[in-house]
């Protein structure tokens, strides 16, 4: 995907410097070029379309106008964006870029492991940029330059060394792949791909329960309501009772709830909230499931869901919003490695996911003001009510399954 990039700089090398006379000689053409890249960097992920590489191609091309006009402002007088380049700072990390590009990712990938989050702390990432700065310094002068300017080190040394490495990386990797077999064989945990219920907008066969009994519930929400299938299956077996499962992979459910035309998802849950709406009607029983730590991050989202509990119950039906495997925006078997192999403790959570379990709640708590109109309606928490009423009990760090009684959804 990041092969336009190199072929725009590529393109540029062929390209004859602009003379005294040409436009892009002019120093607005450089500030314009640097407007352009300053606002790529800026803009918002999702503004324009194509994930990111209409935003990443105008910097190609912005950084090419500015190597295209970057002899010709050199020469002029004044300030302009070839003087601005070729401050010492500006030039010092050019000369260290290939290092800095070498090791960015490798740091920020630790970092981010780490702290099991992509949004670092302001601290963290102040320290990353350091730590990348002192690794591509090193790695300049002490692995870059050398090797660059040994003279002793011919085409044909150069070949050999990469027989070499291939004649090590290929045995070492076939090594590894085979040394630790998978402990279960792939049978045991293929499944048949047609009685997944997921992503079931297009499916007419999705009804799990007694087989013997109209659908009389509804399942609707994105994958965390799809897996439930399997246990709805059972339930309404033993109950007798079967439920039409309708899904959308990662679609926030809400009636009018809409994603922008540059969200990837927009094609597919758009028109699944349009069509749920519709579906709602045809059944007395809606059972609600979705990712919540995820959906929650949009405020627009929890007001269309509350408005969605509202309209459902004033038109009689009997719903049950269920709540999602617990999650505290960490992973648990990490940070015990971390801590107990490395001796790192960082107990860090963004903001931003410490904000979505307060703003669920919310929405529960103004839901429960129906109760006396939907008296079977179950609105959970993030951390409340599994999918059976059940609670979860913290006993040695571990939840434990307290069996309830009999679900009854109808």
């Amino acid at each position: 995907m990041r092969a336009y990039e190199l072929l725009v700089g590529s393109l540029f090398a062929f390209i004859p410097p602009a003379e005294q006379n040409d436009k892009a000689s002019t120093p607005l053409f450089g500030w314009l070029m640097m407007a352009v890249i300053a606002a790529t960097l800026v803009l918002p992920y999702g503004v324009l379309p194509g994930a990111g590489n209409i935003e990443r191609l105008l910097c190609c091309l912005a950084v090419g106008g500015l190597i295209y006009s970057g002899k010709s402002l050199q020469m002029q007088e004044g300030f302009n964006t070839s003087k601005l380049l070729s401050l010492k700072p500006v030039v010092f990390i050019g000369l260290i870029s290939y290092s800095l590009y070498l090791w960015h990712w490798v740091v920020l990938a630790l970092m981010r492991y780490i702290y099991m989050d992509a949004q670092l702390p302001l601290a963290a990432s102040a320290l990353a940029v350091i730590i990348m700065l002192l690794l591509s310094v090193l790695s300049y002068y002490f692995v870059e330059t050398p090797a660059r300017k040994a003279k002793n080190f011919t085409t044909a040394k150069f070949k050999w060394s990469m027989v070499a490495y291939f004649a090590l990386l290929i045995p070492a990797a076939t090594y590894l792949m085979t040394a630790k077999p998978a402990a279960f064989e792939s049978s045991l945990y293929k499944v048949d791909e047609s009685k997944i219920c997921a992503d079931t907008l297009t499916k007419t066969d999705c009804a799990v329960g007694a087989a013997n009994q109209k659908p009389e519930v509804l399942v609707i929400g994105d994958s965390h309501a799809a897996h439930l299938s399997p246990f709805l299956d059972i339930v309404g077996k033993k109950e007798g009772w079967s439920a039409d499962v309708i899904t959308s992979n990662s679609c926030a459910t809400a009636f009018g709830f809409v994603l922008p035309d540059s969200d990837r998802r927009a094609d597919r849950c758009n028109p699944y909230n349009r069509f749920i709406e519709q579906k709602t009607k045809d059944y007395p029983v809606i059972i609600i499931s979705q990712r919540w730590f995820l959906h929650t991050a949009k405020p627009e989202f929890l007001e269309r869901f509350n408005t969605m509990l509202e309209d459902l119950v004033k038109a009689g039906k009997k719903v049950y919003v269920l709540a999602d495997t617990p999650m505290d925006g960490q992973l648990p078997l990490r940070r015990y490695y971390l801590r107990q192999k490395l001796g790192i403790d960082i107990n860090y959570v963004s903001e931003d996911k410490k904000g979505r379990n307060p703003r669920f709640r919310q929405v529960g708590r103004r839901s429960r003001k129906n109760r006396e109109a939907a008296p079977r309606r179950a609105v959970g928490g993030l951390y409340a009510v599994h999918p059976r009423g059940q609670t979860y009990r913290r006993a040695a760090g571990v939840f434990r399954y307290q069996p309830p009684q009999p679900v009854r959804f109808k």
